[in-house]
């Protein structure tokens, strides 16, 4: 067997032993797939090595095998090369644009990332959508901007257009300014013209991707500011909000994500993207039980087990003959709304008054390094902890067929 029978379901089954936190950067490192330099495959805004994904997904082709990068030639030219079979079997190839994102300058001096820039990108792209000029002067469009990016404040005072227009480089934006270094006030003074790249414009306006294109690009801007709340009025306002693979929009991420996953056991070809990816909903999870086990002994006098991996609930904590089953969830937010499996309520249900709830709240979650971290965040403890079962919500049912296995 050879590249040319990799299928589809070949590359979703590489995706996922890549979303391994512990399986991916192994097959990484022993095929010696380094980071890729150009070409990604993105995919419910994640970003992917073309070449991994190709020597990985071979390893599920009948006969196949593992290829390592020796084997596999990257970028585009003909049907074999990385990129053009991702393509050629309908996947999204980010050629360097959206990876951009990734390496955003983003401001930090109020204690969490600034999201104007991605603001402002998605602004502009959804003015070339639109047919609209791709470069304009920032006098034309303050105002228009201002309105956009005052929801998302993280200081007192409202967000100035003039940052983001910029701080916004690479390929992505572009500044009419002559090479020459650009200030704040000079942008004013002189009125500087800006907007997105010609090739970032061509391929939202143009072309057999650009849907795909702008699909990508709302994907990883909703991993990296989805859980803003005025985000989803962003992209409604913007004409943006079908666009994207990303299910549970104006969701706490983690819910939005297990609605992504429903929908995909549901229906695999949805593809319903995930905010998270699996190494960052294991930090956060950690961080929190961590967070939870500490206030639990310093703070209240128990001893305290990590129960999680073989438990329906996360943290045994123990003082002398009181025992206590202790549920905890971490979020990025203010958790407004948390997801609970049926066996968890079952046993909270049942258990309680011997039971609690920890929320950790608005943990902070750093993704520059190698791998995911997880810090701060603010912690809620309910205990005991009575469920409210006229607030669950349903995400998924089943529905017996009256087949064979159901017993009829």
């Amino acid at each position: 067997m050879a590249i040319p029978d990799i299928e589809p379901a070949h590359i979703l089954s590489a995706i996922e032993l890549l979303d391994d936190p512990d399986e991916g950067p192994r097959l990484l490192k022993s095929l010696h797939f380094n980071e890729a330099q150009r070409f990604r495959l993105l995919c419910r805004g994640v970003f992917y090595p073309s070449k991994a994904v190709v020597g990985i997904a071979h390893q599920f082709v009948p006969g196949g095998g593992y290829l390592d990068s020796s084997q596999v030639i990257g970028g585009v030219g003909n049907p074999t090369t990385a990129a053009s079979v991702l393509e050629d079997r309908g996947f999204f190839v980010d050629y360097g644009e959206l990876w951009a994102l990734q390496e955003l300058q983003v401001d930090r001096t109020h204690g969490r990332p600034a999201p104007y820039q991605e603001v402002v990108l998605l602004w502009a792209i959804s003015r070339a959508r639109a047919g609209k000029p791709r470069i304009m002067p920032f006098s034309a469009v303050r105002t228009e901007l201002a309105q956009l990016l005052r929801p998302f404040a993280i200081g007192k005072t409202p967000p100035d257009p003039v940052m983001p227009w910029i701080a916004l480089r690479g390929p992505l934006w572009e500044l009419d300014a002559r090479d020459e270094p650009v200030s704040e006030s000079a942008v004013r003074s002189r009125d500087i013209s800006a907007g997105l790249t010609e090739s970032v414009y061509g391929r939202v306006r143009q072309g057999d991707w650009s849907d795909e294109f702008v699909g990508g690009a709302v994907d990883v801007v909703t991993k990296r500011i989805g859980t803003e709340p005025a985000y989803l009025s962003l992209l409604e306002r913007l004409g943006l909000a079908r666009s994207g693979s990303l299910a549970g929009v104006g969701e706490p991420p983690e819910v939005g994500d297990a609605i992504a996953a429903v929908e995909e056991v549901s229906n695999p070809r949805r593809k319903g993207g995930r905010r998270f990816s699996a190494a960052e909903n294991k930090a956060i999870e950690v961080h929190a039980v961590n967070l939870t086990r500490s206030y639990f002994e310093e703070q209240l006098g128990y001893a305290t087990e990590d129960v999680g991996a073989t438990e329906s609930y996360d943290v045994l904590a123990t003082n002398g003959q009181e025992t206590v089953k202790v549920e905890v969830k971490g979020t990025t937010t203010d958790g407004a709304a948390i997801l609970l499996t049926k066996n968890e309520v079952d046993l909270h249900v049942s258990g309680h008054p011997s039971n609690a709830l920890a929320i950790v709240r608005n943990i902070l979650l750093d993704r520059s390094g190698g791998q995911p971290v997880a810090a701060g965040g603010t912690l809620e403890l309910t205990k005991p902890w009575k469920i409210d079962t006229s607030r669950l919500q349903p995400i998924a049912y089943r529905y017996p067929t009256g087949g064979e296995s159901d017993g009829m």
